[in-house]
């Protein structure tokens, strides 16, 4: 698979999958982790909604914000899978702040689209203890309940301590189209975790180059 093929991939799973769950609005089942997501929605589409001023501060503010609240790290080690048996720290940690900001650039590029409309948590479940999927929908003038856009977002850890692990769009759960596509790569590439970093910078770059 090309580097644009790679990226083309990525995005399409991100923005344009097919259903998600059912038509049911999801259990309420855990409100302290409903009321955190919710906190953090406004958070991000109140940073992306602000003016930028000399070179667009959003950037940087929006970059920090995802970085605080993304558990990156669980997120890149799922990626790899098996791959990361006997890597070498260095790679591995390489790997990990390349995906790192490659997943503020799909998210900065994905979330952007939403600035101008409304998600509103709808429930949660439960997935065991320290793992909940709090499901959300976008909602704007035009909208209405069976077209709504519909956004899940699994969280660990526990309350007053949540990460964002991983984002489901209408059916599609982002770090397993990077897991098979990664997967992919590296089945490839005889497993070289360095060449998967490279290209994930490749890609990260063509993303926030708008290319």
């Amino acid at each position: 698979m090309t580097s644009n093929s790679f990226g083309r991939f990525a995005m399409a799973a991100l923005l344009t999958a097919a259903a998600w769950i059912a038509a049911a609005p999801a259990a309420r089942a855990n409100p302290e982790a409903e009321a955190f997501t919710q906190r953090v929605i406004d958070e991000g589409i109140s940073i992306l909604r602000e003016n930028g001023h000399g070179g667009d501060p959003r950037h940087t503010k929006f970059h920090d914000f995802i970085v605080k609240y993304a558990d990156a790290t669980s997120a890149a080690m799922f990626t790899l899978g098996p791959y990361r048996r006997g890597a070498s720290q260095a790679d591995i940690e390489s790997f990990v702040d390349a995906y790192r900001e490659y997943e503020f650039s799909l998210y900065a590029r994905s979330l952007d689209k939403y600035k101008d409309k409304a998600l509103h948590v709808t429930g949660s479940v439960d997935n065991k203890p320290g793992d909940v999927t709090v499901a959300t929908v976008v909602q704007d003038d035009r909208s209405t309940a069976d077209k709504a856009l519909r956004i899940a977002f699994r969280l660990l850890g526990s309350a007053g301590n949540y990460k964002f692990a991983d984002v489901q769009i209408e059916g599609a759960w982002i770090s397993q189209s990077q897991l098979e596509q990664f997967r992919s790569i590296l089945s490839r590439n005889g497993g070289n975790i360095p060449d998967l970093t490279r290209e994930i910078k490749q890609q990260t770059d063509r993303i926030v180059s708008g290319r």
